[in-house]
């Protein structure tokens, strides 16, 4: 009987680890997509999440740009400062519900540079409003 116990609580905290663990990808694919885009330099894929005007800065870029500018500017960037890696360091919402932001570190070229984003929840979709990349 003590081994059953043992056994449903062992069971209990797989479970619960795993559902713990797989939460983020459940409650935001938008937010897995994005952070994985921009661990791997994908600028198609993330621009799919650009709002329609776009505050950049990065390298010598700061200014609010269309979706489609934005596009482009990043892929230059990208195209000379490969992202290898993005750790998110923070996340979590600002300015109400529907407003969100990530914080983490972005690895070109062996450098580590603080990345922010800051996006709204329309329709159950992540829009990014703002990107920086900071040294």
């Amino acid at each position: 009987m003590v081994l059953v116990h043992q056994n449903n609580s062992v069971m209990k905290t797989v479970i619960v680890g795993f559902v713990l663990w797989m939460a983020p990808s459940f409650l935001a694919p938008d937010m897995v997509a994005i952070t994985n885009a921009l661990k791997s330099g994908d600028v198609d894929t993330l621009s799919e999440y650009f709002d329609e005007d776009i505050e950049l800065a990065f390298g010598d870029v700061e200014d609010l740009y269309s979706k489609d500018e934005a596009k482009a500017l990043l892929a230059k960037y990208f195209s000379k400062h490969k992202p290898s890696s993005f750790s998110p360091a923070h996340q979590g919402k600002s300015r109400g519900a529907d407003s969100h932001y990530v914080i983490g570190d972005l690895v070109m070229g062996g450098k580590t540079y603080r990345t922010y984003l800051h996006m709204m929840v329309t329709d159950d979709k992540y829009i990014i409003q703002e990107l920086r990349i900071e040294d």
